[in-house]
């Protein structure tokens, strides 16, 4: 009889993942956080990464080939679903041993900020140098995150969009008032699932495949327009906060929902961030995994030279 572990596997449609772990860890809140952990023997550092939008820890490909570049360097990947993972899910509250329901559809951008605090609890546990990295709207969760807890680490933001004038588009074409949608009191428990109609909440792109709605309820889309992600990215904001982290940032020239040209985006990025360097990638998309691995390994690249 063959071992199932030496067995050949039949071919996937995406790329398997290099060896890793499945954790559990806490948010600052209670509920538990999965996520999954690439390592190798005498890690230089780790890499913290937050995912985007309705996101989680495992779906985006391109995570599989930048843990192989980081490996391959050293250092470790720590991907972690925030309370903001897809729509609407089930989670265990730690502290009270019961089942409570979370997803980006109900909760509010902010909430990601003890999330990601329990997190690097955890990675501070290592004793080796953390890196916090987000994709897409998990760049603004790292800059939430920095900007309230006064993180000094390095960062790394990978596809940072504006948020809020991607919903503004979306309402425009939409037609649809997305202040008068979310001018509502917080929903009581018996009401938190109660999500706003389909066209409340979406993303407009450069191709059809970059146009969907996303679900929604009025306190989630009131907390991204209003939130970090409404100032800090929104091109159409006066920028009034400022990070000294060193880092580096992703900006793919080819990014199918910038709503600026690449260099002007990254002209923000640089009045934010003085001490990132911002590397603008010809043909690099919002999705790493369109890339063919090359952006993934200069990113690791760029990453291991901030340890």
């Amino acid at each position: 009889m063959t071992k199932f572990a030496s067995a050949k596997l039949p071919a996937t449609v995406g790329e398997m993942s290099p060896p890793c772990r499945i954790v559990t860890l806490q948010s600052e809140s209670g509920v538990g956080l999965d996520g999954v952990i690439y390592s190798v023997e005498h890690p230089k550092a780790i890499v913290v990464h937050l995912h985007g939008s309705l996101g989680n820890f495992y779906q985006n490909h391109f995570l599989r080939t930048l843990a192989s570049e980081y490996l391959q360097l050293g250092i470790c990947l720590l991907s972690v679903n925030l309370r903001s993972h897809d729509g609407i899910a089930e989670a265990i509250d730690l502290d009270r041993q019961r089942t409570v329901y979370v997803g980006g559809a109900l909760l509010p951008f902010e909430s990601c900020i003890p999330d990601i605090k329990g997190i690097l609890n955890w990675a501070e546990q290592w004793g080796i140098p953390i890196v916090l990295q987000g994709h897409s709207l998990g760049c603004d969760r790292v800059a939430a995150f920095a900007l309230d807890r006064q993180w000094t680490g390095p960062l790394v933001f990978l596809s940072p969009c504006d948020s809020k004038e991607l919903q503004l588009r979306w309402a425009s074409a939409s037609g649809v008032d997305w202040e008068v949608r979310t001018n509502s009191r917080d929903p009581s428990d018996e009401e938190m699932f109660s999500l706003l109609p389909v066209d409340s909440y979406g993303v407009i792109g450069s191709n059809e495949l970059w146009k969907y709605a996303i679900p929604t309820s009025a306190r989630t889309l009131f907390s991204i327009m209003n939130g970090v992600p409404g100032t800090v990215f929104h091109l159409r904001e006066e920028l009034i906060s400022r990070l000294d982290n060193k880092g580096y940032c992703y900006i793919g020239a080819s990014d199918e929902i910038l709503t600026a040209p690449p260099d002007v985006f990254a002209k923000r990025i640089r009045c934010l961030a003085p001490n990132i360097a911002v590397n603008i990638h010809e043909g690099g998309r919002h999705d790493l995994s369109k890339t063919n691995g090359w952006a993934c390994r200069d990113i690791a690249i760029g990453v291991a030279a901030l340890i």
